[in-house]
């Protein structure tokens, strides 16, 4: 099971390690344009599939307000989905710092999922 990137296809990012040209199992891209509802849909998938999966978190990477935004009314959706399977998902944020594509540097909020049982 792969986790990809919402919307358009993801750009690659330069980090301190290299150029990242895919984007790692566990994390997701999150855009200012991405549906609400889809990117619920990604965070209950991996909330019901986290026994089955080589990872035991799901990181949102958001650039911009409205990113976060997105990503927070996201958890909060898929929190409302997950009540009926006796989970719930908590969420730790962190800030990382990238170099885009044009060479010039960007912070990221990166919040990432738990799942825990209720």
């Amino acid at each position: 099971m792969k986790i990809v990137a919402t919307g358009n296809a993801p750009a690659p990012f330069s980090v301190e390690q290299g150029v990242m040209t895919e984007q790692p199992d566990n994390e997701v891209w999150v855009r200012a344009g991405d549906k609400v509802n889809k990117l619920a849909a990604r965070v209950v998938e991996f909330a019901r599939l986290q026994d089955f999966l080589d990872h035991n978190t799901l990181d949102l990477a958001c650039i911009g307000a409205a990113a976060i935004n997105q990503a927070v009314k996201a958890i909060g959706a898929a929190r409302m989905e997950l009540q009926r399977d006796m989970l719930d998902v908590v969420t730790q944020p962190f800030f990382s710092t990238i170099i885009d594509d044009k060479n010039r540097e960007r912070t990221r909020l990166v919040l990432r999922v738990f799942v825990v049982t209720v």
